[in-house]
């Protein structure tokens, strides 16, 4: 059974006292008189220094951890730089069509995927190859090279002729197909009725799951299969 022992009211400890002489391990003994075993062991996770040296502040701006103005206005210039990138991709949809994304009656996941596609986030081949990710640089549906959003959506076989039999195929006629999200926008852009909304992205969210059935589970990947 655990003892705790009673601290006198007013009496300060140090974390110096729970570390023993000459630093680098802590004092268990001490440790098991001052706290519960749980406790102890969450305390004696945290790695000590091996050298007994004071606290010090460092800059991660440089590599030698003294702060520079130079280094501070570099950090700034590639913050805001990220800023500008992520403004840039949120610009693909308007604010209006955003509220309208949220609004329509279909599950949160496929809302979730239409805001990765725009974000330029979904794990394509292409996307994992940026990562470092070792996968075929191809596509796991048709096998071509390509392996991209605008292949894996508008240009595979598969996709195309799945696109081609739904009833909304007529709408994505003349529409840029250079970048996917902006075919994507403009497509949703010429839908007013809620119904073809889901649609749209009903075609895309079936074509992005078969193709994880292909690649997770070795399921085969043909329009019988997504009818």
């Amino acid at each position: 059974m655990y003892n705790p022992c009673v601290i006198p009211e007013g009496e300060v400890l140090k974390i110096a006292e729970a570390i023993q002489q000459g630093g680098g391990k802590w004092c268990d003994v001490k440790l098991s008189l001052w706290f519960h075993p749980l406790t102890c062991r969450h305390i004696q996770a945290i790695l000590l220094p091996r050298l007994n040296i004071e606290d010090k502040l460092i800059w991660h701006g440089t590599s030698d951890g003294v702060f520079t103005v130079k280094s501070a206005y570099h950090l700034a210039v590639n913050l805001d730089r990220q800023k500008g990138r992520w403004r840039a991709q949120v610009s693909w949809m308007d604010i209006a069509s955003w509220i309208r994304l949220w609004d329509v009656n279909i599950p949160p996941k496929m809302k979730v995927f239409v805001w990765q596609i725009f974000h330029k986030i979904i794990p394509t081949t292409e996307a994992l190859i940026e990562k470092k990710v070792a996968v075929l640089p191809r596509c796991p549906v048709c096998w071509a090279t390509l392996k991209t959003l605008e292949h894996l959506f508008l240009d595979c076989p598969v996709a195309r002729a799945l696109w081609d039999h739904s009833v909304l195929a007529h709408l994505g006629e003349g529409l840029p197909r250079h970048s996917f999200p902006l075919f994507l926008k403009k497509l949703l852009a010429l839908v007013h009725q809620p119904i073809l909304f889901m649609s749209v992205v009903a075609v895309f969210w079936r074509i992005w799951h078969s193709r994880n059935w292909v690649v997770f589970d070795g399921k085969q990947f043909g329009i019988p299969a997504l009818m």
